[in-house]
């Protein structure tokens, strides 16, 4: 659980290239991603859209144990981006590197670890959806 992994939980210093910026920050967190939700329920990248061709991309920055504890919410409610210690961003092209390994995971499923490319690819999957429904 969270709690448990809190207490041994080690900040990384992580370099992001998202489309030729760098950005160099210690950080709790990040999340990628083209849809808002995951996780169940978590908004961790509440801004994203699925069809716009760009990653978002969520940065949580080093924070106090007691802070992640009570930013949880925020996860849920899609307010962590209004946190003073979270940026956000989007790119078509993000780089991550770190200078400890930081291992991703993709809905629970591991891919590895840093150093990580992820690149959109325009029209590379077709979806058909239907109608919202209420």
């Amino acid at each position: 659980n969270i709690f448990s992994s809190l207490i041994n939980y080690r900040y990384v210093n992580a370099l992001i290239n998202i489309d030729g910026q760098n950005i160099e920050n210690k950080i709790f967190s990040m999340n990628i991603g083209i849809g808002k939700y995951n996780g169940g329920g978590m908004m961790q990248v509440p801004g994203a859209i699925p069809d716009d061709g760009l990653f978002d991309l969520t940065v949580i920055k080093k924070m106090s144990k007691p802070d992640v504890i009570l930013s949880l919410r925020l996860l849920y409610n899609g307010n962590i981006v209004k946190h003073p210690k979270v940026e956000t961003y989007t790119g078509k092209s993000i780089t991550i590197d770190s200078d400890t390994r930081i291992h991703l995971e993709t809905d629970g499923e591991s891919l590895g670890h840093t150093p990580m490319e992820f690149r959109i690819i325009p029209r590379s999957v077709q979806v058909i959806s239907g109608a919202m429904v209420n």
